[in-house]
């Protein structure tokens, strides 16, 4: 999702919702706050014919592209890493998010191979 950022960021929290045939109703499965130039949301996969965004805005949103993926399923990691004399980590809950990466390099099943990480993001 993007806002129109040359007249200013406008939305402060949006929530998306999906029609639920089942409950006759629209149930909600992402919110964030703001968009600004570019907003890119993960979810798991749902089947709907509708979906609904809902805004908070300090003004008119000013929404300038929405698209929706139907992305594959992110790749998990489960083997063990260790760097050296740095503690072993099961990484058996780490979601690889580049799908080109090249996987051999983190799941050899060397116990010298190891996945440095810089930032982790919640």
């Amino acid at each position: 999702m993007q806002e129109y950022i040359p007249l200013g960021q406008r939305v402060s929290s949006f929530r998306v919702k999906y029609w639920n045939n089942k409950e006759g109703d629209w149930t909600e499965f992402a919110q964030a706050t703001t968009i600004g130039y570019k907003r890119i949301l993960r979810f798991p996969w749902i089947a709907t014919r509708k979906i609904k965004i809902e805004f908070d805005a300090l003004a008119c949103p000013l929404i300038s592209k929405v698209s929706i993926y139907n992305a594959p399923e992110q790749f998990s990691v489960s083997e063990n890493v260790s760097a050296g004399n740095k503690t072993v980590r099961s990484t058996s809950k780490w979601k690889l998010t580049v799908p080109e990466a090249d996987l051999s390099k983190i799941t050899d099943g060397d116990n010298n191979t190891y996945l440095e990480i810089n930032k982790i993001y919640l």
